[in-house]
């Protein structure tokens, strides 16, 4: 069985987005994710991955050069999001090896 890249990367980047969605108290509403959480995920998975993963929540660069990610339409009124622990990131890259994913690999 092998997966293609485009496979692997979509489902890494929808894995990313949902650690940042379950974060987030309410499924709509105004949230705010920090310059320095964002730097910490990056430093798990690349800042492409990181910041396509936060688009995919629905988080959009803050405007004031902060380096903040909001989501919502009022930043100012925004709630931080739940702390985000960025090795998750790093484990969400390692559960995309297709052979842990579903399984295959015999235990060590």
């Amino acid at each position: 069985m092998t997966f293609s890249l485009e496979y692997i990367e979509h489902s890494l980047l929808r894995e990313c987005a949902a650690l940042i969605t379950d974060r987030c108290a309410k499924k709509d509403g105004n949230y705010t994710i920090s310059a320095e959480q964002v730097a910490q995920i990056e430093e798990q998975i690349g800042p492409r991955a990181c910041r396509t993963a936060l688009r995919v929540a629905r988080f959009k660069p803050a405007t004031d050069d902060s380096g903040d990610w909001h989501r919502g339409k009022f930043p100012g009124s925004a709630k931080e999001c739940l702390p985000l622990d960025p090795e998750d990131f790093g484990l969400a890259l390692d559960d995309l090896d297709p052979g842990n994913a579903l399984g295959l690999r015999e235990a060590a």
